[in-house]
């Protein structure tokens, strides 16, 4: 396994100290074990009618393991991106890494009644990175969207991701969603460590996602939407047969 070592983010470990990092880690986490909780909400109905339905409780069970599994992962992955500056790096399927996303999501997404749809691009190129590291970064963007749509009337919280090829050798996702957008006050600040508009949350999905993708040799950005909400760009690099021969 290749080990690939960045130089953009001692300043952002540094504001990571002590009683912050314990919470940092903790809002991470929060994504897989909040799936794990959703899913033994989801099997309790399935056990309690008189013909309990086990093969969805079956599906339910290997959910919850899977997430376990990952908030194991994406807290020691934050750790040696942190504390180390290091990614594991290989090839890595982008397409891949939204739809577990996506599904990582969707029972959170149900209960907000938020529309989530994913539009992938056939035969996208694979991506040279740490495959957990950048499926965090789609999980921050994702969530970010569900919780920019909470504010608008039921029937019009809508999500859309997309895959597609950009130029100069680069494969671009892009995260829209149905919320009010940002304001312009803000939109120079969102990628900032600590920086929200939200009652609770610490502000620093956004800030880890752009160091992460600076650390994969990609940009991130946000803008409004033409109509309403925002929209959030991240571009990445494709995989150079080279490099990933290398991590082999």
């Amino acid at each position: 396994m290749l080990y690939a070592r960045t130089d953009n983010l001692p300043v952002l470990a540094r504001q990571l100290k002590g009683g912050k990092n314990r919470r940092l880690f903790g809002s991470f986490s929060n994504q897989p074990l909040g799936a794990i909780l959703s899913n033994a909400q989801a099997a309790a109905p399935f056990l309690s009618g008189a013909s309990p339905d086990l093969a969805q409780v079956l599906e339910c069970l290997s959910d919850i393991v899977a997430d376990d599994k990952r908030a194991a992962e994406v807290i020691q992955r934050l750790r040696d991106l942190l504390k180390k500056g290091e990614h594991h790096a290989s090839s890595v399927d982008l397409n891949e890494v939204v739809s577990d996303a996506i599904r990582l999501v969707r029972n959170d997404a149900l209960l907000r009644q938020v529309s989530v749809e994913f539009e992938p691009l056939p035969g996208l190129p694979p991506v040279f990175g740490d495959r957990i590291q950048l499926h965090q970064v789609v999980l921050n963007l994702i969530a970010n969207g569900l919780d920019a749509t909470a504010e608008q009337p039921q029937g019009d919280r809508w999500m859309s991701v997309r895959t597609a090829k950009a130029d100069g050798g680069s494969i671009e996702l892009t995260v829209e969603d149905s919320g009010k957008g940002i304001a312009n006050s803000d939109m120079a600040r969102v990628f900032e460590p600590f920086f929200t508009t939200k009652r609770e949350g610490l502000g620093m999905g956004l800030s880890i996602s752009r160091s992460i993708v600076q650390a994969h040799r990609g940009q991130i950005w946000a803008e409004n939407s033409a109509g309403r909400g925002a929209i959030f760009h991240c571009v990445l690099p494709v995989a150079q047969q080279g490099a990933m021969a290398s991590a082999k």
